[in-house]
């Protein structure tokens, strides 16, 4: 949880970001005219404060930035921007989420880090591979899982995958996928 004065902070700026914004556009861009239309800016700071901000918040910003431009624009109907501006949020938040979270499909990332990491591996009877997708530790610290598997008996690998999973809930809640698979290698040939 960041601390508080940090969200004061971002919020003043993102205040001051929208005054800018709204005196660029009335005192600047209003009087340009551009293939005969007029430069409109307002759409891009709800869009860009769900972009920082992820759906939610950004989309009760641009909810009050809308109410705030419905009662001061002129606009083609009532309650226009208070409509058109939570859903601009909400998409822009939304893509921005799923394209830079923490966890990236496989494969988007370019260059070096979407390459798999592969290594040889030599199993003897009695070991055991824990396989865990992004969801489980969402890039976070894990050494949680390390302990987890230094500490299995070997007895039940089905009983490790639900311990992983049940510690990654309580770590991580519920926000992605999350996969778990053990595997106990009991004979080797």
């Amino acid at each position: 949880m960041l601390p508080k004065s940090y969200v004061v902070f971002k919020w003043v700026v993102y205040a001051i970001a929208t005054l800018f914004l709204c005196a660029l556009q009335s005192l600047l861009l209003n009087h340009i005219r551009v293939l005969g239309l007029t430069p409109f800016l307002y759409p891009v700071l709800p869009a860009a404060v769900a972009m920082f901000e992820g759906s939610r918040r950004g989309t009760v910003f641009a909810l009050l930035f809308g109410i705030a431009c419905d009662l001061l624009l002129p606009a083609p109907f009532r309650g226009f921007f208070t409509l058109i501006f939570p859903v601009a949020a909400f998409v822009a938040g939304g893509v921005a989420e799923r394209l830079c979270g923490e966890s990236l499909p496989a494969g988007v990332a370019a260059g070096e880090l979407s390459a798999p990491d592969a290594f040889p591996l030599s199993l003897d009877a009695g070991d055991c591979v824990l396989l865990v997708s992004d969801g489980v530790t969402t890039g976070k610290d894990d050494r949680w899982v390390r302990k987890l598997l230094s500490e299995f008996d070997g007895l039940s690998p089905q009983a490790l995958a639900a311990q992983v999973l049940q510690e990654s809930g309580i770590r991580s809640g519920a926000g992605d996928d999350r996969t778990v698979i053990a595997i106990k290698l009991d004979v080797r040939k």
